[in-house]
């Protein structure tokens, strides 16, 4: 399982822009791909828009790929995890945080998931 970081802790208001840019890239990639291990979605679920857009860095398009399958397939995610995306500054103009936000609060959740930055080992599993 990919290891985050809790971000309510990150201070990207602190960084140079460009740092602030990668970190905030990095952040919903790193919860992005966890989103993809945690509901089992393979290569083939996801199709090749969603790898077109990854591979670019198009980020808020590769998630709105996978929430289509987390949507559809009625896969309930941690609840924590959209309020870490509310965390993360967004940079992309063709999206706003509204727009991002809005798919996500769209996706079931569950609530009886330990936090994965609290616990690495159970995280790992």
């Amino acid at each position: 399982m990919v290891q985050l970081a809790d971000l309510r802790s990150r201070d990207y208001e602190s960084m140079p822009y460009f740092a602030r840019l990668d970190a905030s890239m990095l952040d919903f990639a790193g919860l992005l791909d966890f989103l993809v291990e945690y509901a089992g979605l393979s290569r083939e679920d996801l199709g090749k828009d969603f790898w077109i857009y990854y591979n670019a860095g198009m980020l808020c398009d590769s998630f709105i790929e996978v929430a289509e399958v987390i949507l559809e397939r009625g896969i309930s995610i941690p609840d924590w995890w959209p309020e870490q995306v509310q965390q993360i500054p967004l940079f992309q103009a063709q999206y706003d945080a509204e727009e991002v936000l809005g798919i996500v609060e769209q996706l079931p959740a569950v609530s009886d998931l330990s936090l994965p930055w609290d616990s690495p080992e159970e995280a790992a599993c």
